[in-house]
């Protein structure tokens, strides 16, 4: 497998990072160097001096392109798993990283299903108003036109996801 970028994408509780974490697992049985770099990991750290305003969102973006695209030309295969609401972020996302192949998956799961799920809590904090611009709620997730591969992790488990995602990446 060639260097590239698979950009996980979708509402908070969607499975990016359940979905990513088992994609990498599998290409490091395979013996394929790869990096997941994973939304609420990069809050903690490199952006942790980030909100959720429509600014910071893009600033979060950039910088995760950035080293995404770092990390390619060190020879990793980069698995992102980003809330990355707009298709213009996306965009930006796509820019950055080109000429190195990029491939954008969008876990298509609603806001209640998600909210469901919610094993951080976030959505009730949204609910009771103590999280501002939140995705799906506050602020526009905008499902994608054109993504190149789409999973219902509404109605798939985990292993039929990964199935999924491998059977796209491999093809």
């Amino acid at each position: 497998m060639t260097p590239s970028v698979i950009w996980f994408y979708g509402l908070s509780g969607a499975g990016k990072t359940s979905l990513s974490a088992a994609v990498a697992d599998h290409l490091k049985q395979n013996n394929i160097p790869c990096l997941r770099l994973d939304g609420d990991e990069l809050r903690a750290g490199l952006s942790r001096d980030l909100q959720f305003s429509a600014t910071d969102r893009a600033e979060n973006v950039r910088r995760t392109a950035e080293v995404a695209r770092l990390a390619c030309q060190q020879g990793l295969v980069v698995l992102v798993a980003l809330i990355t609401p707009t298709q213009s972020l996306r965009a930006a996302a796509r820019s950055i990283i080109q000429p190195i192949p990029f491939h954008e998956i969008f876990l298509d799961c609603d806001y209640q299903t998600s909210a469901n799920r919610d094993v951080k809590g976030l959505y009730a904090r949204a609910e009771a108003g103590q999280i501002r611009d939140f995705a799906g709620k506050d602020s526009a997730f905008e499902p994608p036109t054109d993504a190149d591969l789409s999973v219902d992790t509404r109605t798939q488990t985990l292993p039929e996801s990964l199935t999924q995602v491998l059977d796209f990446l491999l093809a």
